[in-house]
Protein backbone atom coordinates (compact mmCIF):
# COMPACT_ATOMS: atom_id res chain seq x y z
CA UNK A 1 0.00 0.00 0.00
CA UNK A 2 1.37 3.65 -1.38
CA UNK A 3 1.42 6.28 1.15
CA UNK A 4 -1.24 8.45 -1.24
CA UNK A 5 -3.48 5.60 -0.53
CA UNK A 6 -3.52 6.57 2.89
CA UNK A 7 -5.33 9.74 2.45
CA UNK A 8 -7.90 11.63 0.73
CA UNK A 9 -6.45 12.85 -3.06
CA UNK A 10 -5.29 16.01 -3.51
CA UNK A 11 -4.49 16.72 0.01
CA UNK A 12 -1.16 18.40 0.93
CA UNK A 13 -0.67 15.68 3.46
CA UNK A 14 3.29 16.54 4.20
CA UNK A 15 1.98 20.10 5.61
CA UNK A 16 -0.06 18.47 7.94
CA UNK A 17 2.45 15.26 8.88
CA UNK A 18 4.78 18.64 9.51
CA UNK A 19 2.35 20.26 12.05
CA UNK A 20 1.71 17.32 13.95
CA UNK A 21 5.38 16.50 14.58
CA UNK A 22 5.60 20.57 15.80
CA UNK A 23 2.84 19.70 17.72
CA UNK A 24 3.82 16.89 19.24
CA UNK A 25 7.26 17.78 20.54
CA UNK A 26 5.63 21.33 21.94
CA UNK A 27 3.51 19.16 23.92
CA UNK A 28 6.58 16.90 25.22
CA UNK A 29 8.24 20.52 25.66
CA UNK A 30 5.39 21.84 27.82
CA UNK A 31 5.00 18.59 29.09
CA UNK A 32 8.41 18.78 30.67
CA UNK A 33 7.16 22.01 32.79
CA UNK A 34 6.34 19.35 35.43
CA UNK A 35 9.76 18.35 35.94
CA UNK A 36 10.20 22.25 36.89
CA UNK A 37 7.40 21.91 39.06
CA UNK A 38 8.74 19.08 41.22
CA UNK A 39 12.13 20.43 41.55
CA UNK A 40 10.56 23.94 42.79
CA UNK A 41 8.36 21.23 45.22
CA UNK A 42 11.98 20.32 46.65
CA UNK A 43 13.45 23.09 46.99
CA UNK A 44 10.74 23.88 49.25
CA UNK A 45 10.50 21.38 51.17
CA UNK A 46 14.34 21.51 51.84
CA UNK A 47 13.66 25.13 53.13
CA UNK A 48 11.05 23.95 55.38
CA UNK A 49 11.74 23.84 58.49
CA UNK A 50 8.21 22.05 59.84
CA UNK A 51 8.22 19.10 57.78
CA UNK A 52 5.31 17.53 59.75
CA UNK A 53 3.50 19.94 58.04
CA UNK A 54 4.70 19.91 54.45
CA UNK A 55 2.11 18.17 52.16
CA UNK A 56 2.64 17.39 48.53
CA UNK A 57 -0.12 17.96 46.09
CA UNK A 58 -2.21 15.00 44.74
CA UNK A 59 -0.30 13.38 41.78
CA UNK A 60 -3.64 14.01 39.64
CA UNK A 61 -3.26 17.84 40.41
CA UNK A 62 0.00 18.14 40.13
CA UNK A 63 0.38 16.66 36.61
CA UNK A 64 -2.82 17.31 34.77
CA UNK A 65 -2.07 21.46 33.54
CA UNK A 66 1.11 19.53 31.62
CA UNK A 67 -0.57 17.32 29.81
CA UNK A 68 -2.75 19.62 28.06
CA UNK A 69 -0.76 19.45 24.90
CA UNK A 70 -1.81 16.12 24.35
CA UNK A 71 -5.12 16.14 25.12
CA UNK A 72 -5.39 19.20 22.65
CA UNK A 73 -3.76 17.36 19.72
CA UNK A 74 -5.77 14.17 20.07
CA UNK A 75 -9.32 16.60 20.14
CA UNK A 76 -7.42 18.18 16.83
CA UNK A 77 -7.09 15.33 15.42
CA UNK A 78 -10.74 13.99 16.53
CA UNK A 79 -12.13 17.18 14.15
CA UNK A 80 -9.88 16.31 10.98
CA UNK A 81 -12.18 13.37 10.35
CA UNK A 82 -15.44 15.03 9.05
CA UNK A 83 -12.98 17.44 7.73
CA UNK A 84 -11.17 14.65 5.34
CA UNK A 85 -15.20 13.58 4.36
CA UNK A 86 -15.53 16.91 3.51
CA UNK A 87 -12.60 17.59 1.24
CA UNK A 88 -13.64 14.64 -0.42
CA UNK A 89 -16.71 15.97 -1.63
CA UNK A 90 -15.77 19.87 -1.45
CA UNK A 91 -11.89 19.84 -2.01
CA UNK A 92 -11.34 17.06 -4.67
CA UNK A 93 -14.98 15.97 -5.78
CA UNK A 94 -13.45 12.80 -5.68
CA UNK A 95 -16.38 11.33 -3.31
CA UNK A 96 -17.96 9.72 -6.77
CA UNK A 97 -14.64 7.78 -7.71
CA UNK A 98 -14.43 6.53 -4.30
CA UNK A 99 -18.10 5.52 -4.29
CA UNK A 100 -16.96 3.93 -7.75
CA UNK A 101 -14.10 1.45 -6.13
CA UNK A 102 -14.27 -2.06 -5.66
CA UNK A 103 -13.63 -1.48 -2.26
CA UNK A 104 -16.60 0.49 -0.58
CA UNK A 105 -14.18 0.98 2.92
CA UNK A 106 -11.67 3.10 0.79
CA UNK A 107 -13.29 6.34 1.58
CA UNK A 108 -13.68 5.53 5.05
CA UNK A 109 -9.94 4.22 5.14
CA UNK A 110 -9.01 7.13 3.75
CA UNK A 111 -10.85 9.76 5.95
CA UNK A 112 -9.76 7.43 8.86
CA UNK A 113 -6.23 6.56 8.52
CA UNK A 114 -3.95 9.76 9.75
CA UNK A 115 -6.35 10.79 12.08
CA UNK A 116 -6.67 7.44 14.27
CA UNK A 117 -3.01 7.33 13.34
CA UNK A 118 -2.39 10.92 15.04
CA UNK A 119 -4.60 10.02 17.98
CA UNK A 120 -2.70 6.68 18.53
CA UNK A 121 0.89 8.35 18.77
CA UNK A 122 0.03 11.14 20.93
CA UNK A 123 -1.62 8.82 23.07
CA UNK A 124 1.50 6.73 23.40
CA UNK A 125 3.98 9.17 23.66
CA UNK A 126 1.26 11.16 26.27
CA UNK A 127 1.41 7.82 28.40
CA UNK A 128 5.03 7.28 28.26
CA UNK A 129 5.07 11.10 29.83
CA UNK A 130 2.46 10.34 32.28
CA UNK A 131 4.44 6.77 33.41
CA UNK A 132 7.76 8.80 33.46
CA UNK A 133 5.91 12.11 35.65
CA UNK A 134 4.87 9.07 38.04
CA UNK A 135 8.31 8.06 38.94
CA UNK A 136 9.26 11.59 39.43
CA UNK A 137 6.35 12.07 41.59
CA UNK A 138 7.12 8.92 43.60
CA UNK A 139 10.48 9.32 43.63
CA UNK A 140 9.68 13.14 45.56
CA UNK A 141 6.92 11.31 47.38
CA UNK A 142 9.86 9.49 48.62
CA UNK A 143 12.59 11.79 49.72
CA UNK A 144 9.52 13.82 51.77
CA UNK A 145 8.85 10.78 53.38
CA UNK A 146 12.82 9.82 54.09
CA UNK A 147 13.00 13.69 55.21
CA UNK A 148 9.79 13.27 57.79
CA UNK A 149 7.28 15.00 56.02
Amino acid sequence: MKKKDLYPPGLDISRLEGYFIISIICAILFSFLFISECNEVEKAMKMSYDFDYFVLKDFKTMVFPYMWGFVLIVIFSIFLIPNFYGYFSKGSMSVYTMKRLKNPMEIHRRALFYPVMFILITSAIGLLALKGYHNIYLDLAEKIARMGG
